[in-house]
């Protein structure tokens, strides 16, 4: 449907670098749109999830993220105090993230998350090849809700 440029930082090279993706029907059934790479996605990358602040009340909870209190220096979670949540659900102030499903199993997850300061990040958990699309682990409680998952994952 529609191929970008996303930043990676690369670890491994220790640079930025622009990787494309294609947004197109995810292969997961009645998902909408998913992420496929187009390059290879090197084990490691990360890509910056955006979205836009918003109170704990008022996000999507299908295109958000919350932030919890940071260390002001080292920018890693200190606690589980939410303090707001990054709403991703309008097109034109989010990203290629908001587009990453939820495997449908453990093993189908390539991607995960974490928080720096105030912004989360999608690394790859292993390489990903062309062709493949990215999937990131939403949670429990969205796999039993919205997957109708019950039991082991």
């Amino acid at each position: 449907m529609e191929d970008i440029k996303a930043k990676f930082y690369i670890p491994s090279e220790n640079k930025y670098k622009y990787i494309r993706l294609k947004i197109a029907p995810s292969t997961i059934q009645k998902a909408g749109l998913g992420v496929f790479a187009i390059d290879p996605i090197p084990n490691g990358s990360s890509g910056t999830y955006k979205g836009v602040k918003k109170s704990l009340d008022k996000g999507d909870p299908y295109y958000s993220w919350i932030i919890y209190e940071y260390h002001p220096i080292h920018g890693h979670p200190v606690n589980t105090k939410e303090m707001y949540l990054l709403d991703a659900q309008s097109k034109k102030t989010s990203n290629w993230t908001r587009y990453v499903n939820c495997g449908m199993k453990k093993k189908d997850n390539n991607m995960d998350s974490k928080q720096e300061f105030d912004r989360i990040y999608y690394y790859a958990t292993r390489n990903i090849n062309p062709n493949e699309e990215l999937f990131i682990d939403y949670g429990r409680g969205y796999r039993r809700t919205n997957l109708g998952m019950k039991g082991k994952y």
